[in-house]
């Protein structure tokens, strides 16, 4: 599908922060994959972390100085990621510095090693939240996906461990054809560990997500048919109880002023990614083997000039499809920019294949 730019006279309606004459001139936020070892097997992994890895790696002082850079660019937030990053040696000691510049911090966890006194060292750090993985309310459901044994009740006592130092914890439940028919199970659930948010998030066709994506997707049909409706039934039964998140929200979508907020997908737009190796790419969902999405290495160059310049994040940021044109969806922004590029091969190849208005079913 042909898109055009902001320059061949399209008229700007849209004033969303992070595209056109609205760029940003650094990111409100940044998810560090600090490593790719992992003390997990999950099926659904979209960076092929493991146990077994021989993946160069930043060192610590290389890190320090990139989360110089950041500071100096006034970014707001670094999301800490992986891999598992508790599987690194210095990762409270790269984490204290970056609170050190005065950047706010969140940590993506298995949450299997976080025992009592990691917990408190988080929260002592400055940790503002962690966010862990809930993808069952059963060790059969759970491990299921994370292929080892004993992780439930790890993942379990992490939480509490969390919740006990009082650290806020956001848990993500993945759906897939494992736990879909558990929707509510794993929300009483959560609930009753004292978790105050959980998010049910679509699997992403991606690492070893995208090798398993047909044995684990549920289609785009069924999604919106089956658990659409009773994900919206969760959010009002549990209100004011627990936060019940998931994609394609129309509750979001009502309270927000189209004119005055981001774009929904921010990859490239109002964040980006950065690979153990120093890679950046628009998110964490992007391979690092394709260089049509690797915007540069921080290592090599300026991550100032990477950010502005790069001409990935100038295709993302100025493509507007022909088709989206007057859309009510004006933050859609074409749609989610992974989910574009593993449907068409290509940065902003065409809409998002899920587009609302067209009630498509791929299996993207």
């Amino acid at each position: 599908m042909k898109s055009f730019e902001r320059s061949i006279n399209y008229p700007s309606v849209y004033p969303l922060l992070g595209m056109y004459e609205l760029e940003l001139s650094a990111p409100i936020s940044v998810l560090i994959e600090i490593t790719r070892k992992c003390n997990l097997r999950c099926l659904h992994c979209f960076s092929n972390s493991g146990i077994d890895t021989s993946l160069k790696e930043l060192t610590t002082d290389e890190w320090k100085q990139f989360i110089d850079t950041l500071s100096d660019m006034k970014v707001f937030l670094i999301f800490f990621g992986g891999g598992e990053p508790l599987c690194r040696d210095d990762f409270f000691d790269i984490a204290a510095y970056t609170k050190m510049k005065g950047i706010e911090m969140c940590l993506l966890s298995n949450l299997t090693l976080i025992d009592y006194n990691i917990a408190s060292r988080l929260k002592e750090i400055g940790f503002y939240k962690v966010e862990g993985n809930l993808d069952g309310h059963t060790a059969e459901t759970y491990e299921n996906l994370r292929q080892v044994p004993g992780s439930f009740k790890r993942t379990i006592e992490g939480i509490q461990h969390c919740l006990k130092v009082g650290l806020p914890v956001r848990i993500n439940c993945t759906l897939t054809k494992l736990n879909y028919q558990f929707i509510e199970e794993i929300t009483e659930f959560a609930y009753n560990l004292g978790v105050t948010d959980i998010a049910f998030i679509r699997l992403i066709p991606a690492g070893r997500g995208d090798k398993n994506f047909d044995k684990l997707n549920i289609s785009e049909k069924f999604y919106r048919e089956r658990v659409l409706p009773l994900l919206r039934k969760l959010r009002i039964e549990y209100e004011n109880k627990i936060n019940v998140g998931y994609e394609q929200d129309e509750h979001i979508i009502i309270l927000s002023d189209p004119n005055k907020i981001m774009p929904w997908c921010g990859s490239g737009r109002i964040h980006c990614t950065i690979t153990p190796e120093g890679f950046v790419k628009p998110d964490h969902s992007f391979p690092d083997d394709d260089m049509q999405v690797i915007a540069g290495n921080i290592l090599k160059d300026s991550f100032i000039r990477i950010w502005q310049e790069a001409p990935v994040f100038k295709k993302i940021r100025n493509t507007v499809f022909s088709e989206c044109y007057g859309c009510r969806h004006v933050q859609c922004a074409g749609g989610d920019v992974y989910r574009i590029y593993h449907h068409y091969g290509v940065i902003m190849g065409g809409r998002d294949p899920r587009c609302e208005e067209t009630g498509n079913d791929n299996k993207t």
